[in-house]
């Protein structure tokens, strides 16, 4: 069965990336995976700010993807998520590679108004 690989941060534009996805993988008789990514925080601060920046932004991030897979499984559609650290182009990549996803190229290109250059690349976006 195919997966759907569907990068979420918690905004409110991440909304429409999850009905997009949602309605692609209901489409395609897909799976959903989610990810959030966050980046890591400066070891400059210390050890209490790393600690109260990780606790910030799980407490932000893990809600948003349990709500998304909640809302999948409302719709029938079998779903999962990873919340990672680091940079968010590359970790992505490294999931979808990892989960043998296949991106659908043009309509992440649509999805975020931009082109992609070769296959693995980063998105080159485009404003509207």
């Amino acid at each position: 069965m195919k997966t759907i690989l569907i990068a979420i941060d918690g905004s409110a534009g991440a909304r429409a990336a999850i009905d997009e996805g949602l309605e692609f993988a209901n489409d395609t008789g897909a799976e959903a995976l989610f990810v959030a990514i966050r980046r890591p925080a400066s070891p400059v601060f210390g050890d209490p700010y790393w600690q109260q920046s990780l606790s910030n932004e799980l407490a932000r991030l893990r809600p948003a993807l349990q709500d998304a897979v909640a809302e999948a499984k409302s719709r029938g559609i079998h779903a999962d998520y990873d919340l990672l650290e680091g940079d968010p182009a590359e970790r992505i990549l490294d999931l979808a590679r990892s989960r043998d996803v296949d991106p659908d190229r043009d309509r992440i290109a649509r999805a975020w108004g931009g082109c992609l250059s070769d296959p693995g690349q980063r998105v080159e976006a485009r404003p509207p």
